[in-house]
This record gives C-alpha cells, structure tokens and sequence, in this order.
C-alpha cells in the first residue's frame, strides 16, 4: 500500500510540473509571438508610410487597412493568449481535481490500510487469547522433538506450572513424554506420509511421573522448497475418556457375558443393541443392524401393550420402571421375565435412549408356585388341625395364630397379633419362667418341649404340651419362634383323675380288705370262736366288708362300661310317674330305717329312656338324699315338663336349664331335694368325678363309693341330658337332671 500511495505522488508531481512548463512555455511563446506581430505590424506601417501613396485617400485607406490589420493580428495574439491562460487554467483545475482525486483515494487508503492494522492487531489478540486460554493444548514442536511454542493447557496437562517451565524441561519428546517411544516414531512417519495426522492416541508421562492418555491432531509447516520447518497441532487430555472406554469396555463384557437379556432401542422403539443372551433368544446375528427389529417384535402383544402403555412412559417420567413381562423366542416360545427399563436423560434432561435388563424367571416362577403350593397345603394344615399353632417374634409379639387357638382361648385374630405374649397369654407365676424358656432356646436351642398354662379371654387356664421350634434368617440369626401346642388340660385331669383313681381304689379296697384279713386272721388262730357271740360279729365285719369289695368293683366295671361305651341303652317309650314310683318303692325300706319320709310329685309324661338306667339314676340320688338327712325330715321327689328355664329357689335352674334345653323345644326335669348339710360350693362340681365327695370319711360313715354320681352323670349324658346340683350349707341340697322329650 505504501509504494502505491508514493507512486501516486510521484505522478502528481511529476503531472504538475509538465504542466508548470507547458503553461510557461505557451505564456512566453505568445507574448514573444504578439511581440513579433507589433514589430511585424509597425514595419508595415513604416513601409507603407514610406511608400508614397498616389492619393491621400488611398493612404487613408491604406493606413486605415494597416491599423485593422494591426488591430486584428493584436487581437488575434490576445485572444491565443487569452486561450493559453483559459487552457492553463483549465489544466490547473484538472491537476487540482487530480489532486483532490489522488488525495482522497489516499485517505481511503489510509483508512482501509489502519483498518486493516486495526483488524490484524485485533486478531492477533484474539489469537493470542484463543491461544492462552485454549481448553487443548497447542504446540509447535522442532523435527527432532523441541518445543518451540506451547500454550498454558498443554503446560496443565503435561503437569508444568507454565509453558516456559515445559519447554526448558522437554528437550526430547519422544524419549522423555512418552510412555512407549516408538508412539513418537510413529507419529512422525504418519506426518511425513501425509502431512496431517488426527486423532492420534498415545500414553505420555506427566511432570509428577503418571501416565496419561493425549490424543494429538498436528500437520507439517514447510519452506517453498517443501522442506519441513515445524509441527504444529493441538493435544487432548483423554485420559477420562480411555477411562470411561475402558468402563464401558469391561461394562459390555459384562453385558455379553451374562445370561440376562440386555437391549437398547431408541425413543421410536427401534432396538440398537442386543447382548449375546438375548440373541440367542432372539435367533439374531450378532453383527446385524437391530435397527429394523422393533419392541413389539420381542414381546408377546400381552407384553408389549404394558410396556407401551405403563413401562415407558414410566421410565420417561420416573427415569426407571421395574415389573414382569414376557419376551418371545425365535420359535415362539413365551418366556416370563423380570424386567427392568431405564430411561438415559442428556445433560438437558431430554430422554434419549431406553436401556432394559430382562431375566428369565421360568424357575423362580415354579419353584414361587412350589412354594405357594406348600405354604397353601401347609397354612391349610395349620389352619385346620386341631393343635395350637402361635408364631412368636424374638420380643415374644404374636405374629400368627391358627383358629383353633382362637377357639381355644375365645380371642378374635384382631384383639390377638400384635400383643405380648407374655403379659397377655400367661398367668403371671409363669411368665417369668416362660421367657426363661424362650431365651434359652432362642440362644442355645435348648427346651424344645415344655408344657406351660395359657389364659382365655374368660380367664380360665389351658394346659398346653409345647413343641417349639426357632425360624433363623440366612445368617443363622433366630428370629421368630413357631410353637406348635396340644391342649393336654382335659388330658391331665383325667391322669391326675386316674392317679386319684388308684389312690382312692387302694383306699377303699385296703380298708373292707383289712378288716377281712383281722377277721379271718382272729377266727382262724383260734383267738376267736366262730360261733360264739364275737365271732358271728366278726364273722359279720368280714362279710360286710366282702360286700362292700364286691359294690365297689361292681361301680368301677360299671362306670368304666358306660363311659367306654360297652353298655347300649335299651330306649324304649316309658311314663314318668312310673319311673318315679318303682324307685321309691326300692328306696322305701331305707327311708324307713332312717325315719325319713319320702314324698312324690309325678305327672303323666311319656318319655324315650332306657327305664332301668333312669331308675338306678334316680335311686342313687334317694339314697344320697336319705344318707345325708337328718331324722323326721322329708325328701321330695318331683317331674315336670320344661319349655326353657324357670326360677328356681337357688337360682342356678334358669341358666342349667336354658343350657340343657338349648336345641330343644322342651325337656323332663326331674328333682330330688333333701334337708340335708348342703355342700360347699367350691365342692358342687367335683362332687360328680369318680370317688369324690363332700367329706373323706364319709365312705366310711356312709359306705358310700365315691362313684355313684358319676355313674348318675355318665347315664344322663348318655341320654342326651344334663345333671347338675345346686345347694345352700345349712339348707340342703337340690339335684336335677334333665331328659329330651322324645
């Protein structure tokens, strides 16, 4: 721009001053020509004035001629000088124009020409900040391996505070950044093959010793003759990046390897990846392009539908979504699988693409219907055998009971989980033995089997025969107690009944047998003659006492028939008033010997009895009666029809006889009522097991067994009827018993 700005002044000067000398020269040529003329002109006039004339006018007219001739060639001269000054002044105004022309393409030029230094400072600037703040490293490097410009990023990722510090440290490249030198090697014979290389991946070593992954894109600079001056390029720290690769690397191999079912597909639903697994399943090449294979081809439409509707729109709003499908085999098999879909969101939070993980659960499907088969068949035991079932956390809270144990206990399943066992279900002397118990097996497994008592709702007691076992987590920790419990109350009364039983039998067979054996003994030695006074009286111990053997064993084999059921009943169509009659008439003789009186309240009821049994029921009840009262008193007997209860002196008819009568419209009650004692009330409903009564020695006042209520009860109940008996100390007592009508 310079030379062209001076070549144009150049000429304008050069254009000045040919036109300075045209406008001189022209000036002096016509004032030299002009002054010629004038010469010219005055000769002419000197001739002609010398010349004489032949007339005056003539030379008039010929100084007149001369005078315009003058005149002309003067005006002539002044009008080529009045040109020559109009054309210098003509070319002065063009050299001016030319001027303001040239001088006003020099100011543009100026101006472009400081635009242009202005854009080329701003661009090395921007240059200079684009390559100081550059996010890669720049470089220019030496053939041999020196750096000859490196920016602050390359400095950062090689390790160095500055690019100053890296260049006054790196001296080699190949032999002192990177970790395998031959990637330097090969750097350049790529360089020099093709002038660029891009991408270009190696390990170099950073400032403190740690290898880093760089990619590097460099090109030749070279002279005009081609030869090479500097590389220059940019590197990329992609050390994560390799790392993230190397994840993704392990992540697919992974993926391939596992038996799940792996895909991807984009939101349009086509798939674009299949791991191995799933395609095998699917009867795929492993190298084909998935990306015409749609959803709804791996899946049953079942299937496919959940996913559209529920699945995906789930994963997309939710981000993941978990459930069981099915997926379709090759050869049209349906597998179920548990499936998980994943939605992968940009940094935008706009979904991309659809991840999804299926495991084939086949066998977990049959070993859970196993399962729920044996717990069905199992909850089912449980619920229906007659057995106390209780589940028991480690803090004793009840977590299961089965129905029978509601029953038991007379609980609702509501008011039952969730309760302490303990406090709840235990008496209180034995609760702290219990938990003892449970402690101890819960830790060391000991105690198994126990028996302990249990509370109803009612407050009455249950014996309970315990077999106990703990439930462990899979690391062996115990953490429930499953008891599994027979109600053993009616059990172990009938054993402590039983022990009783032989305690009394030897009881009652010692004492008629002992006084045999003295009797015997007496009359056989010869202390005592058998037929004086006092051995007919011994004779007659011995023979009550043989009596009394054969009564009792006469009761037991009797009670044990009809409780075992040995004995049938011979029903047959009877009158009460007649059943009331013949058992008076049998306990007559005993009234009479001890002066009471018996009297009889009989109606005309027709019944379905065994008349025998109701008769041996009936003079058992007179003859306690008659035993336990005093002299000159009465012992009334009495039957009636029954429609429900009705109030009795002592209250406890009503209850008795709604109970009795509970499924029937109408029972016989049958009354026997002495002036006896009474009995205690803590005694009225034992008095009816085997060999109790009111007062131990009243067997031996008496002569009693201690076995004629139950035999009473045990025929009653076999007839489908209740006894019971109701008394006031003092008083006397009140016995009933109650027959269907038919």
């Amino acid at each position: 721009m310079t030379n062209g700005i001076t070549s144009r002044l150049s000429l304008a000067l050069l254009y000045l001053l040919t036109l300075l000398c045209l406008g001189w020269v022209s000036f002096y040529s016509l004032t030299e020509w002009r002054v010629t003329v004038d010469r010219q002109v005055n000769l002419q006039m000197e001739v002609a004035v010398s010349t004489t004339p032949a007339t005056a006018p003539e030379i008039v007219a010929q100084q007149q001629l001369l005078q315009q001739t003058a005149r002309e060639a003067k005006k002539r001269a002044d009008n080529a000088i009045a040109v020559s000054l109009v054309s210098f002044g003509f070319s002065a105004i063009g050299f001016l124009l030319v001027y303001y022309l040239l001088n006003l393409q020099l100011q543009r030029e100026l101006a472009e020409r400081q635009r242009a230094e202005e854009a080329l400072r701003q661009a090395e600037t921007k240059y200079r900040s684009i390559f100081e703040n550059a996010i890669e490293g720049i470089f220019q490097t030496t053939p041999d391996g020196r750096y000859l410009t490196a920016n602050p990023m390359l400095a950062k990722i090689y390790g160095y505070s500055s690019p100053a510090e890296l260049m006054a440290n790196i001296s080699d490249l190949g032999q002192q950044l990177y970790v395998n030198p031959n990637r330097r090697t090969e750097f350049i014979r790529l360089l020099q093959q093709h002038d660029t290389v891009a991408g270009f991946e190696s390990q170099v070593y950073r400032q403190d010793g740690k290898a880093i992954w760089i990619a590097e894109q460099a090109r030749i600079v070279r002279d005009d003759n081609g030869k090479p001056l500097y590389y220059e390029g940019i590197v990329e720290d992609i050390t994560e990046r390799k790392h993230a690769e190397e994840e993704r690397a392990k992540l697919i191999a992974i993926l391939e390897a596992t038996l799940d079912f792996v895909a991807t597909a984009d939101l349009d639903e086509r798939v674009n990846y299949l791991n191995s697994s799933a395609c095998k399943v699917f009867g795929c090449d492993r190298d084909r392009d998935f990306t015409n294979l749609h959803l709804s081809n791996l899946h049953p439409t079942w299937a496919y539908d959940l996913l559209h509707r529920e699945a995906i729109p789930t994963a997309i709003q939710d981000g993941v979504w978990v459930g069981e499908t099915a997926i379709l085999s090759h050869d049209g098999r349906e597998i179920p699988v548990s499936q998980l879909l994943i939605a992968h969101k940009s940094s935008q939070g706009k979904v991309k693409l659809l991840s999804t993980i299926a495991r084939d659960i086949t066998q977990r499907l049959q070993i859970e219907a196993s399962l729920r088969e044996a717990e069905r068949r199992w909850r089912s035991l449980l619920e229906n055998v007659r057995l106390v079932v209780v589940g028991l956390d480690r803090q004793g809270i009840v977590e299961y009971v089965n129905p029978f144990f509601l029953e038991l206990v007379e609980y609702t399943s509501e008011e039952v989980l969730g309760k302490n066992w303990y406090e709840v279900f235990l008496p209180p002397h034995q609760r702290q033995r219990v938990q003892e118990h449970f402690l101890q097996l819960q830790q060391q497994g000991l105690h198994n089997y126990y028996q302990n008592s249990i509370l109803t709702k009612s407050g009455q007691e249950r014996l309970i025969a315990w077999n106990n076992t703990i439930l462990r987590d899979l690391q062996g920790e115990a953490i429930a107690t499953l008891s599994i419990g027979e109600d053993i109350t009616e059990r172990y009364a009938i054993e402590r009944m039983k022990d009783e039983f032989v305690s009394v039998v030897s009881h009652e067979l010692r004492t008629p047998l002992t006084s045999i054996h003295g009797a015997l003994n007496l009359l056989s030695s010869g202390l005592i003659d058998a037929h004086s006074d006092r051995g007919r009286r011994v004779i007659d111990i011995a023979s009550e006492g043989a009596d009394r053997l054969v009564r009792l064993v006469n009761d037991i084999l009797e009670l044990e028939r009809l409780e075992s059921g040995k004995i049938s009943l011979l029903q047959r169509s009877c009158n009460a008033a007649d059943l009331l009659e013949k058992a008076t008439d049998l306990m007559q003789v005993m009234a009479n010997r001890a002066k009471v009186t018996l009297s009889v309240y009989s109606q005309d009821i027709q019944l379905n009895v065994d008349g025998d049994r109701i008769i041996q029921v009936l003079t058992n009840l007179l003859g306690n009666a008659i035993k336990f009262s005093p002299e000159g008193s009465t012992v009334e007997l009495s039957v009636e029809a029954i429609e429900g209860g009705e109030n009795s002196e002592f209250g406890v008819l009503n209850s008795e006889l709604n109970s009795a009568s509970a499924s029937l419209s109408t029972n016989i009650l049958f009354t026997v009522k002495d002036r006896g004692r009474g009995i205690p009330e803590d005694k009225i409903e034992s008095i009816f097991e085997r060999f109790h009564q009111v007062d131990a020695s009243d067997s031996r006042k008496k002569g009693g067994t201690g076995l004629g209520l139950a035999i009473c009860r045990s025929i009653i109940q076999q007839h489908g009827g209740r006894i019971w008996a109701e008394s006031v100390l003092g008083e006397g007592s009140r016995f009933y018993f109650t027959l269907p009508s038919k």
